[in-house]
């Protein structure tokens, strides 16, 4: 399947293994996620996409609108501490799409999560020089399960927020 007229220049963009370099300021997903083979999404797993797990930031679920359907959407923070994106952000936004207002699984600070029927949607940016992001979607939200990560990762995540807000330890 050849890409839309205009679009075969645009580079993939940077794995996390590579270096991000100073205008890259986007989360990305593992490598092996950013090749769709001609899918326009792709479902996965909260372990797939989140190797290293990925914790709630406090007080960040609030609704907005579906871009593509206009229809009320829930979305909410989470932090990846995956060593492999380097330089770039840790956090990035999950769309949740339900009815009603999904509630933080334990209300813990940074409490690790994990999503259903979660998928990924690559897009093309607005910015100049277009990039490729990532949009998430779901359609829960829940505690993480048997292989949520450890105690030292999630302090892991909550230093990284404290980096990432510019806030104090």
């Amino acid at each position: 399947m050849n890409p839309p007229s205009g679009l075969e220049s645009l580079p993939p963009g940077p794995s996390p293994d590579e270096n991000p370099g100073e205008d890259e300021d986007a989360w990305v997903p593992p490598d092996e996620l950013r090749h769709l083979d001609g899918q326009d999404r792709l479902v996965s797993t909260t372990a797939k996409v989140f190797p290293h797990g990925c914790y709630l930031e406090p007080d960040s679920i609030s609704q907005t609108v579906d871009k593509l359907t206009g229809q009320p959407v829930y979305q909410c923070k989470v932090v990846d501490p995956n060593p492999a994106l380097k330089g770039r952000p840790h956090d990035t936004v999950v769309y949740i799409l339900t009815d009603q207002k999904p509630s933080p699984p334990t209300g813990l600070a940074f409490e690790p999560v994990e999503f259903d029927q979660l998928t990924i949607t690559p897009y093309v940016t607005d910015s100049i020089p277009p990039r490729i992001a990532y949009a998430l979607r779901a359609t829960g939200i829940r505690p993480a399960g048997g292989a949520a990560a450890t105690a030292g990762e999630h302090v892991q995540a909550m230093e990284l927020m404290t980096v990432a807000d510019g806030r104090p330890d």
